[in-house]
């Protein structure tokens, strides 16, 4: 699913609601609680909030687009000019709510939702693709290999200034594509 499609379910809650008799409720709806969109409602004696925002769950590191309907405290009166009531989203009686989970995104920056277990399994192999990205987390040995052991000797000697080589400390390896020498507490990368 995609942007558009919460737009879409948007409106049809919106729609739901106005071809049940109730009216857009201009008065309540000034202002910003930082939300990404928000509709309010009336049927006359109570008023009714859709509201679009975006969330994000720190423990498990998912985030997406979350639709709330909500009834307003009873406090708030519809219909009357000015900004004398405000409707806090916080404080909402939640009705119903609906989540769409970020899945992942375009390269076009146009990002894919689904439910929690598709958002969690995306996220769970975009940790293992990036645990496995080349260079990152692998490290190639290659202290065995006799003749890379002779060529790191004459790069330690040559470019490193040592005489006398403790066989022990010398290192060969592969890090983020280039080849490593080390010796003790000094290093030279290969060309």
């Amino acid at each position: 699913m995609k942007y558009i499609d919460i737009n879409k379910r948007f409106t049809e809650i919106v729609n739901e609601y106005l071809s049940n008799g109730y009216t857009i409720n201009t008065s309540t709806m000034s202002g910003s609680q930082g939300e990404t969109a928000r509709v309010d409602v009336t049927d006359g004696t109570e008023v009714i909030r859709i509201v679009l925002d975006s969330f994000y769950t720190g423990y498990t590191g998912l985030e997406g687009m979350k639709i709330l309907v909500g009834r307003a405290e009873a406090d708030v009166k519809p219909h009357l000019g000015g900004d004398r009531y405000i409707v806090w989203n916080n404080r909402l009686e939640v009705l119903r709510s609906e989540s769409f989970y970020k899945i992942g995104s375009s390269r076009n920056g146009g990002a894919f939702y689904g439910s929690e277990s598709e958002a969690e399994a995306a996220n769970s192999k975009r940790i293992e693709r990036y645990k496995n990205r080349d260079g990152r987390q692998k490290e190639a040995d290659f202290c065995g290999n006799a003749t890379a052991r002779e060529i790191a000797k004459r790069v330690i000697r040559e470019k490193l200034n040592v005489r006398r080589i403790i066989e022990e400390d010398v290192r060969v390896y592969k890090r983020d594509g280039k080849y490593m020498v080390s010796y003790r507490h000094k290093l030279y990368r290969l060309r």
